[in-house]
């Protein structure tokens, strides 16, 4: 998929996520940027779908009077997943880590 939305290119914030991300970890392989391009994409869908979500709420009645969860709830949980997916398959490490699992060092439970 191309780093296109429907309206044909990626939001502001969008493309800044992107530019980070290639400036940062420096990704220019065909195949992280692909999951990057595709990254950005779902980061604009999150945040239309979070829009929705927030005009029309979480909870919806149909037809029959009973209430559904909201199309726009179910949207924000799908994209989120997808985002968090795409991060980590991009397989992004930090230098100087010794990337152990678990919070880093000085972060201290409330």
């Amino acid at each position: 998929m191309n780093s296109i939305t429907k309206n044909g290119t990626l939001s502001p914030a969008a493309r800044k996520l992107r530019k980070g991300f290639i400036d940062t970890w420096e990704v220019a392989d065909p195949a992280g940027v692909a999951l990057l391009d595709e990254l950005c994409c779902c980061y604009d869908r999150l945040q239309e779908a979070k829009a929705g979500l927030r005009q029309h709420g979480a909870v919806m009645v149909d037809r029959f009077g009973q209430q559904k969860t909201s199309p726009w709830f179910l949207a924000v949980r799908d994209e989120t997943s997808t985002f968090v997916r795409l991060s980590k398959a991009l397989n992004l490490e930090v230098e100087g880590q010794d990337n152990r699992p678990g919070r880093p060092d000085g972060w201290v439970p409330e």
